[in-house]
């Protein structure tokens, strides 16, 4: 482990557009993605109290912990996303690092690793930073009706979604104050509407400018919603998941968060407005991609 590591770590919600996020960073052949979630990795339980208090208690340990303990957590944190990493080699698609070549060993060692930590797992953002040489954080915010407009087609009430969209926002404004200098903050229809810039202003944090991209892998089991409130499924014609960017629009609906928010109805806008208000005003205060 004598060459420096990199990481690249995406700090969002679920239902926030972490998945297409993570995906369009991995189509460039400097960045592989460690195949798992954090929470996957480090604390997958059945019951997700167990997850929680797992979580606390490892956040807490790290605070409390010496010097010379922080570094072996470090190790401990980078060897687990490496290793994660690594086994990409084996799989039967992520090995490809374009539509017809396949990584060789020392290609995806020397390469970025694209970690993603979702919803209280952002809270890891600044230990993993201090795990890794070199660390963009990349702080993801998406329109608050849309996410919450999905948490509420999985169960959960307007109430409950728009309570922990407000915890994220202000736990991100917490962590890029924090950082600013390795990190961005983005919204995720800035993302979607020029993938490329998105690429190249990352890779050029870590001084990468020469490179191009010709294809995006967009998940070899892509589905996106219509505005029939259909999954269409991208994946039967092309396994690998890869397109060209020339097809890009043909698969990627732009405008994905306007036609999630046209499925809640009035009294349910009218809540979110009420109960999110400072988090609505913050999202739309944010800048253009790069600016």
């Amino acid at each position: 482990m004598s060459k420096m590591k990199r990481a690249i770590v995406i700090n969002g919600l679920s239902r926030g557009g972490t998945n297409i996020v993570w995906n369009i960073l991995q189509s460039n052949e400097n960045i592989v993605g460690c195949r798992k979630e954090t929470h996957e990795i480090f604390w997958k339980y059945p019951i997700r109290g167990l997850a929680r208090i797992h979580r606390f208690l490892f956040c807490l340990i790290y605070r409390i912990s010496p010097y010379f303990l922080k570094k072996y957590i470090h190790a401990f944190i980078k060897n687990k996303y490496e290793l994660k990493k690594m086994s990409s080699l084996f799989h039967p698609i992520k090995k490809y690092k374009n539509p017809t070549e396949i990584y060789t060993k020392k290609e995806m060692e020397d390469s970025i690793v694209c970690i993603k930590s979702t919803d209280r797992d952002i809270k890891l953002a600044s230990i993993i930073d201090d795990a890794y040489d070199n660390t963009i954080n990349i702080f993801l915010v998406r329109d608050p009706y849309a996410v919450i407009y999905g948490w509420f087609r999985r169960g959960k009430s307007i109430k409950q979604a728009a309570a922990f969209y407000n915890w994220h926002i202000k736990k991100i404004q917490q962590l890029f104050s924090k950082n600013q200098q390795n990190s961005v903050l983005v919204r995720f229809d800035s993302v979607i509407k020029d993938p490329l810039k998105f690429q190249h202003l990352i890779l050029n944090k870590f001084g990468i400018d020469n490179f191009s991209s010709e294809y995006l892998r967009l998940k070899f089991n892509k589905k996106v919603l219509n505005e029939n409130h259909e999954h269409l499924d991208l994946s039967i014609n092309n396994p690998g998941g890869w397109f060209k960017i020339t097809d890009y629009d043909k698969f990627v609906k732009k405008d994905i968060d306007e036609i999630q928010k046209k499925f809640l109805d009035p009294n349910q806008n009218s809540l979110i407005n009420k109960l999110c208000s400072d988090s609505i005003e913050y999202y739309r205060n944010l800048p253009s991609l790069g600016e």
